[in-house]
């Protein structure tokens, strides 16, 4: 057994269980999420010194002032992003803001392809090597500004942000759906909105939206 993977302690699996057990109470019903949530070992992407708090509902820094976001609002983003798929098939998400690697190893199991940005370029080395050291092999980190999208890889089936949101609805206007952090925090509602070719392309300003 692979005891780092896998968790000792307040690591364990044990430990996992109870944050989907707490997940569910908080109202994630996408069993697909919780499934790809308790496969994914976050206390491997958050410093030792904080690993005994890595299955608590918190947000932890990872340096350079930025932060892991806490389990709920990873599962109710790529909740949200699955259910506004409208029974359209998601294969190919971009992310903009890896931070650590943990949402896209999340988005991983979830997904068949998965592009994430990051322009910090020693949490994008982090990422990139703890995704390559868990075997993830579907999913490709870009080193670069996220707020101008990824053109050159689209389309994509969604795009799901922890990061530069004010920057990306600027480029992309008003006729786009969108999955943010602030937007979870205040409740995911805003699930009417529709996409456009632009945010399939990677987004971009609205020159690329033909």
């Amino acid at each position: 057994m692979n005891t780092r993977r896998n968790g000792i302690g307040m690591t364990s699996q044990r430990t996992r269980l109870r944050m989907i057990e707490r997940l569910r109470e908080q109202g994630i019903k996408d069993e697909a999420v919780l499934a790809a949530m308790f496969e994914v070992p976050r206390h491997l992407f958050v410093d030792e010194a904080l690993a005994s708090r890595a299955y608590d509902d918190v947000s932890l820094p990872i340096n350079y002032n930025q932060t892991i976001s806490q389990p709920y609002i990873v599962a109710r983003m790529i909740e949200v992003l699955r259910a506004a798929s409208s029974g359209h098939q998601i294969k190919r998400v971009l992310e903009i803001g890896t931070g650590c690697g943990y949402q896209a190893a999340v988005l991983a199991q979830v997904f068949p392809e998965v592009h994430t940005m990051e322009r910090i370029q020693p949490l994008y080395e982090r990422a990139k090597k703890q995704l390559r050291d868990l075997k993830i092999r579907n999913v490709t980190v870009r080193y670069a500004d996220g707020s101008v999208g990824l053109p050159e890889a689209g389309p994509f089936d969604g795009i799901i942000m922890a990061c530069a949101a004010p920057r990306c609805r600027r480029r992309c206007g008003s006729s786009w759906r969108w999955v943010v952090e602030w937007l979870c925090r205040s409740g995911c509602r805003n699930s009417g909105c529709i996409w456009s070719s632009a945010m399939r392309r990677g987004f971009a300003n609205p020159g690329w939206n033909r």
